[in-house]
């Protein structure tokens, strides 16, 4: 039984060295980077296509396993791609986090640093964000959850969640460019 088991991950090892090249080959006609994915994880959902082949593979069907595994592989890149290419995904993919210092081993709490990255923040963003953007980034680094923001700013919360993104993404370009 354990030989059979050894077998086993022999097998599979041998089809990962098989697969690698072509999956590498799918991924590569892509423009993966520009989506915010890493090489290696548009290879890695290929790879995943190769393990859900070999899983459903019904060998009584008309097709042999190099034909079904190789459709696999590249549904599960296209698929990896178009949930990516989403608009919907893009403040989790490039969001910039407006989290505080906190709970610092001198036990000041990070609050001197709160009140310097506040200054400094509205001092930077005065002339560079609209007045609705800088009144929401204010009431996010308040600690206002996003409900109470909208209320306060008289908008729904579809347009102080937007608010905070342009803010965000205005503040990363001009750090990062």
């Amino acid at each position: 039984m354990k030989n059979d088991h050894l077998g086993g991950e022999r097998r599979l090892a041998e089809l990962i060295n098989e697969y690698q090249p072509y999956i590498s080959s799918v991924c590569s006609g892509f423009e993966y980077e520009y989506l915010g994915l890493a090489r290696e994880d548009l290879e890695l959902e290929g790879m995943l296509g190769l393990f859900r082949a070999l899983e459903s593979f019904d060998s009584s069907r008309d097709t042999s396993f190099f034909t079904y595994a190789r459709r696999c592989i590249v549904n599960a890149v296209t698929s990896a791609v178009r949930t990516a290419a989403r608009k919907k995904h893009l403040p989790l993919n490039e969001g910039l986090s407006f989290e505080l210092v906190g709970d610092r081993s001198d036990g000041s709490g990070g609050e001197i640093d709160a009140l310097v990255l506040r200054e400094t923040l509205e001092n930077i963003v005065e002339g560079y964000l609209s007045p609705l953007e800088r009144e929401a980034l204010r009431l996010h680094l308040d600690g206002i959850d996003g409900e109470e923001a909208a209320r306060r700013l008289g908008r729904s919360l579809k347009s102080a969640e937007n608010a905070l993104g342009r803010a965000r993404r205005k503040i990363e370009k001009m750090l990062y460019e």
